[in-house]
């Protein structure tokens, strides 16, 4: 088979792999929290017609750029409101990061077995699949990190302006993705040039700046155009991005992020990560004594990567583990490697184990009835059949609905398809509203989770 045609097949099996780990299980995927809130506001973007200004419950929502909203809204277009478009919606962005993984992989190990490897390791990373598999910025942002990573290397060893182009694109695509995070190839490649020895060409700093400055514009224009409609600056810089590094010090309403021991991350670590942790650290020792055995450029680059992105969210009072998302995509380069040669001095076969470990994974991820999270919203799908079926309308007091998860389940699910009522009156009609409430009315309850119950009221 010719060396082209095989790295079709790798990359197509990347594809495959990625399509079956996060999309397998969609039938019994569930929306909460955050993922339903975002889900809602990708289908407000469908029902305001405005794809530039979100909105969030009748509200401009302000705190987050719009790429994967928009992405997101394109799924829900073609699958209507059902928890499997999200779900979609997210194995599409693991694909796009995945791809990029095994591609910056190939980069360091030049051979296939070891990327898929690392592809694998990184995958089966507590943080990377949790946040993966639910509907969050973390995948695709990363995808844009990881092709920005990969220009940069590409332009340095090759002497190509033209890999500038997607250096670029990550930059625009990750500050539109996740706003500040996306800036992140920035500080790393300045770092690369400040620790490297070799000596560049003006030129070269010349265009790197003009690539920098292409990427902000290919994202500024959204940024100025919010700020020139509504009080961005004031909810997103101050309230999103100035508290979480300093803990409320802006004393603004709503969330609050409060500041956690500098040490959180390092017990996020042990806890995530125990299971690869040891292979990591041996990872480290053989890469540095093999140093010589790789190419100077990409493994700096990925170090400090990895140690850029370690140090950077001890930064971040909430001390949250998603935000370990980033140092997990380059780590798991070093825990493959350590595991690679654990495997070899074992004496295993170390293709067949690959396939082996692969497949059982897989296969338990596919097949696994459960969904990952805690109740969901997912009964609300159900509704509007029960309602057809039943003759009943849905009727929902949002007096007596709390929070905006709770808002966006109904939005999302039941859209077009419910009534507001301002007080619960005699009749049969299926009702939604919050557990927490106690009502003394007479009902069959259909539904509960943790906050809402679904239930027919009794006529009277």
């Amino acid at each position: 088979m010719q060396n082209s045609d095989r790295k079709i097949i790798n990359y197509l099996l990347v594809i495959f792999l990625s399509a079956v780990l996060y999309g397998g299980n969609a039938l019994h995927s569930g929306l909460r929290l955050d993922s339903i809130m975002y889900a809602d506001i990708a289908k407000n973007i469908l029902l305001y017609k405005s794809y530039f200004i979100l909105h969030l419950n009748n509200n401009i929502y302000l705190n987050k750029p719009p790429l994967l909203f928009w992405i997101v809204a394109f799924f829900i277009k073609i699958f209507g409101s059902s928890p499997y478009a999200i779900q979609i919606s997210a194995m599409f962005n693991a694909i796009l990061m995945n791809i990029a993984a095994y591609h910056l992989f190939k980069i360091i190990f030049k051979e296939s077995n070891l990327s898929f490897l690392a592809l694998f390791c990184m995958n089966s990373t507590f943080v990377i699949y949790k946040h993966t598999h639910s509907l969050k910025m973390e995948s695709l942002t990363s995808f844009f990190i990881l092709i920005s990573l990969i220009g940069f290397i590409y332009y340095l060893n090759k002497k190509e302006i033209v890999y500038l182009a997607l250096f670029a694109l990550g930059i625009g695509g990750g500050i539109l993705a996740k706003g500040f995070l996306g800036l992140a190839p920035i500080p790393i490649t300045a770092l690369f040039f400040i620790f490297s020895k070799e000596k560049y060409k003006l030129k070269t700093f010349y265009y790197y700046i003009l690539a920098i400055l292409a990427g902000i514009l290919i994202s500024g224009w959204w940024y100025v155009y919010i700020s020139l409609h509504s009080d961005f600056f004031h909810i997103f810089f101050v309230s999103q991005s100035i508290d979480r590094l300093a803990g409320n010090v802006s004393g603004t309403a709503g969330t609050h992020y409060d500041a956690m021991p500098i040490y959180q991350y390092i017990k996020l670590l042990l806890r995530d990560y125990f299971y690869y942790l040891p292979f990591f650290i041996y990872g480290c020792y053989k890469f540095y004594k093999e140093r010589v055995n790789f190419d100077p450029v990409s493994l700096k680059m990925v170090v400090i990567s990895t140690t850029f992105n370690f140090i950077i969210i001890h930064f971040i009072t909430t001390r949250d583990e998603r935000y370990m998302f980033e140092f997990y995509l380059t780590a798991n380069i070093f825990t493959a490697y350590g595991l690679h040669h654990v495997v070899k001095k074992l004496g295993f076969n170390y293709k067949n184990l690959i396939k082996a470990i692969s497949i059982i994974f897989l296969c338990v991820i596919a097949w696994s009835p459960s969904p990952l999270s805690k109740p969901t919203y997912n009964h609300l799908s159900l509704l509007p059949r029960i309602s057809k079926q039943s003759h009943l309308p849905i009727l929902v007091d949002f007096s007596l609905l709390t929070g905006d998860y709770n808002r966006s389940a109904i939005s999302y699910f039941l859209s077009g398809k419910y009534s507001q009522i301002t007080k619960i009156q005699p009749g049969h009609y299926i009702t939604i509203y919050d557990v927490n409430k106690h009502l003394n009315i007479p009902h069959k309850a259909l539904f509960k989770d943790d906050t809402v119950k679904i239930a027919i009221i009794d006529s009277k």
